[in-house]
C-alpha cells in the first residue's frame, strides 16, 4: 500500500474547505441595517404614490382635485399683489395680500363694469393664490401646469384655450451696474467643495490632503419630500443641474450663481464674464392670461410685481387707459418685453464698439476673450427671442381662426372676433418690426464679433511672420561670421593665421562680409530711403 505525502497545512485549509467563524453583528450594525431597509421602503413607497397620482387621465392640472393639493399645496409664498380697475376716466388701485385675494375670488366676488378693464397683477407663485384664480376664472388646467412646472423654461409660447388666451413670455432686462457682491460670490469654491484648485486653475497652497479617500458625494434626498419636490424624468433631472437650456440662455443670462452644484469651472466662466465687460442680464418669466370678458392676469415669477412703466401709463393717463381694451393691455406687455430687449441689443452695440476700438489700436488676448463671451451670449439670446417674432406674427395675423377653431357652436364660429381688437392688431405690426430690428442687429453684431476675432488672430499672426522674418535676416547675416568664428579658433599645434596674426585679421575678413550681407538683405529698404517714391 502506497502512502501519499502529507500536504502543508494551508492546501489541507483549502481542501477541507473550512468556513470561516463569523462574529455576530453588534447591535450598531442591525440597527443601521433595519434604518436602511425603513428608507429602501419608504422610497419604494414615494415612488409608487408619485406613478399613482401622475397617472390622470386629464392633462394639466385640476385646482379642484386633491392630488393637485396635495403635490402643489406646499408651494406657499408670500405675494406682491395689485387689483387696478381702469377706464377713460379713473383709474384705481387696491393691493392684496394671499389671503384676501383668496377671499375677494370667493362667493361674494365683485362683477367688474362694463366699461372697465380689470388688470391683476400677481409678483410671486404661490399654490393657494393660482388655485384661487383658475377656479374663479376656470383657468385651463395645461395653463396652470404652465405656470406651476417648468421653472426653467424660459422661451416663448403663446397658447389659444376657450377661456382665455395664454401667453409666457421672458422678460429680459439689463442691469444698469456689476454686481461686485455677485462677483466675490463667483469666485468662492463651494462650501462642500473638496476641489484643492482656485478658480485660475492653479493648486492651494499648504493645502492638507483629506485622510479620507475620494468619494462620489451625491446629494441627499428626503423619502418624506413631496413628489413635486423630485424630478420626473430624466430630463427634469438634466435641466436641474444644467442652467443653460437657462437659458439661455440660462445662457444667455449672465449672472453669478452662488449654487453649491457649479463646478469650479462654471465659477470661472462666471467671474470671466462679470470681469470682462459682457453685458450683465435678468431673465425672469411672465404669464399672462387674457380673457374676453375684460380681464387680464399677469403673473411674475419673483415676488416683485412686473410692468411698472404700464401701471405709470395708466395713472398718467394713455392710449392704453383711453381705449378701454383690454387686448391693449396685452399688446404693453409684449411692448414692455421688446423694449428691453432693444435697450439690450444698444448695449451691446456700445461694448463691440469699444471693444473695436481697442482691437484697432492695441489687440490684445484679454479683448479676444471677452469678444468670445460677447459672441456666444449674443447667439443664444437671439435663438432664445427668435419664436418672439413668429408669435407676434401669428397673433396678428392668425388670431380669429385660431380662435374660431376653439369656438364650440356655429353661432359663435361665425360671430367670433378672436382675443385681439383690430386697433391691438394694427398696433402689433410696431411691434413686429421692433422685433425684426432686434433679430438684424444681434445678427450683425454676431457677425461684427467673429470678424474682430478673426481680424486680432490675422493680425498676430503677421506679426509673427515679421518676427520670423528679422530673424531670419540676423541668421542670414551672422551665420558666415559663425562659420569665420569657429575657423580662427581651431587648436591646431601650426597656424599661421593665429600664430603670426593678431585679431586684426579677423575682422578685416568678417567687416566686409558682414557689411555686404547687410546691404543684400536690406537693400529694399536702403532704396526706399535712397529713391522714395513721387
Amino acid at each position: 500500500m502506497e502512502l501519499l505525502p502529507v500536504s502543508s497545512s494551508s492546501n489541507l485549509a483549502q481542501t477541507l474547505s473550512v468556513p470561516p467563524v463569523k462574529a455576530n453583528p453588534s447591535a450598531r450594525d442591525r440597527f443601521r441595517a433595519l434604518v436602511n431597509r425603513v428608507i429602501k421602503r419608504n422610497r419604494a413607497c414615494a415612488a409608487i404614490q408619485e406613478l399613482v397620482e401622475s397617472a390622470s387621465p386629464e392633462q394639466g392640472i385640476d385646482p379642484r382635485s386633491v392630488v393637485a393639493d396635495r403635490r402643489y399645496g406646499s408651494r406657499q409664498a408670500k405675494c406682491t399683489i395689485e387689483v387696478t380697475h381702469y377706464s377713460e376716466s379713473r383709474c384705481r388701485t387696491a393691493n392684496f395680500t394671499n389671503s384676501e385675494l383668496v377671499r375677494w375670488l370667493g362667493d361674494n366676488f365683485p362683477q367688474r363694469r362694463s366699461n372697465e378693464v380689470r388688470w391683476i397683477n400677481i409678483g410671486g407663485i404661490s399654490w393657494d393664490v393660482i388655485k384661487a384664480l383658475a377656479i374663479r376664472y376656470d383657468l385651463h388646467p395645461l395653463s396652470i401646469e404652465d405656470v406651476m412646472t417648468g421653472a426653467r423654461d424660459k422661451s416663448f409660447k403663446v397658447d389659444y384655450y376657450t377661456q382665455h388666451l395664454f401667453a409666457q413670455l421672458t422678460s429680459y432686462k439689463l442691469k444698469s451696474q456689476v454686481d461686485e457682491e455677485a462677483i466675490q460670490a463667483a469666485k468662492r469654491p463651494p462650501a462642500n467643495s473638496s476641489s484643492s484648485f482656485h478658480i485660475n486653475g492653479r493648486a492651494r497652497a499648504n493645502q492638507r490632503s483629506s485622510p479620507m479617500p475620494p468619494t462620489l458625494q451625491l446629494p441627499a434626498q428626503d423619502p418624506g419630500a413631496s413628489p413635486a419636490s423630485r424630478p420626473k424624468s430624466l430630463k427634469s433631472q438634466s435641466s436641474s443641474i444644467s442652467e443653460l437650456g437657462r437659458s439661455t440662455l440660462a445662457v444667455v443670462h449672465p449672472i453669478a450663481a452662488t449654487s453649491h452644484s457649479h463646478s469650479a469651472d462654471e465659477n470661472a466662466i462666471q467671474v470671466l464674464k462679470l470681469q470682462s465687460g459682457t453685458l450683465d442680464i435678468k431673465s425672469t418669466r411672465v404669464f399672462v392670461f387674457l380673457l374676453r370678458d375684460g380681464t387680464l392676469i399677469s403673473i411674475h415669477e419673483e415676488p416683485n410685481l412686473h410692468g411698472a412703466e404700464l401701471r405709470e401709463q395708466l395713472h398718467t393717463g394713455s392710449l392704453i387707459r383711453s381705449m378701454e381694451d383690454v387686448s391693449m393691455l396685452f399688446h404693453g406687455f409684449l411692448d414692455l418685453t421688446v423694449d428691453h430687449l432693444i435697450q439690450i441689443s444698444d448695449g451691446y452695440h456700445l461694448a463691440i464698439l469699444a471693444l473695436e476700438r481697442s482691437v484697432l489700436l492695441k489687440p490684445t488676448l484679454a479683448a479676444v476673450q471677452t469678444l468670445h463671451l460677447l459672441s456666444g451670449d449674443i447667439e443664444l439670446l437671439r435663438m432664445a427671442i427668435r419664436p418672439l417674432q413668429r408669435i407676434i406674427y401669428g397673433l396678428r395675423r392668425y388670431d380669429k381662426e385660431r380662435y374660431r377653431g376653439l369656438a364650440i357652436s356655429q353661432e359663435s364660429r361665425a360671430n367670433t372676433t378672436g382675443f385681439l381688437s383690430e386697433e391691438t392688431k394694427i398696433y402689433l405690426t410696431d411691434i413686429y418690426d421692433h422685433v425684426r430690428y432686434v433679430m438684424l442687429s444681434l445678427d450683425t453684431h454676431s457677425s461684427t464679433t467673429r470678424e474682430l476675432i478673426s481680424f486680432t488672430f490675422n493680425l498676430t499672426s503677421c506679426d509673427s511672420t515679421n518676427v520670423m522674418r528679422k530673424l531670419l535676416i540676423i541668421t542670414v547675416i551672422f551665420l558666415p561670421l559663425t562659420f569665420i568664428t569657429q575657423y580662427f579658433g581651431m587648436n591646431f599645434a601650426t597656424m599661421d593665421s593665429v600664430q603670426q596674426h593678431s585679431d586684426a585679421l579677423f575682422w578685416k575678413i568678417a567687416g566686409p562680409v558682414i557689411g555686404t550681407l547687410i546691404l543684400i538683405a536690406l537693400r529694399n529698404r536702403l532704396l526706399k530711403v535712397i529713391l522714395p517714391e513721387h
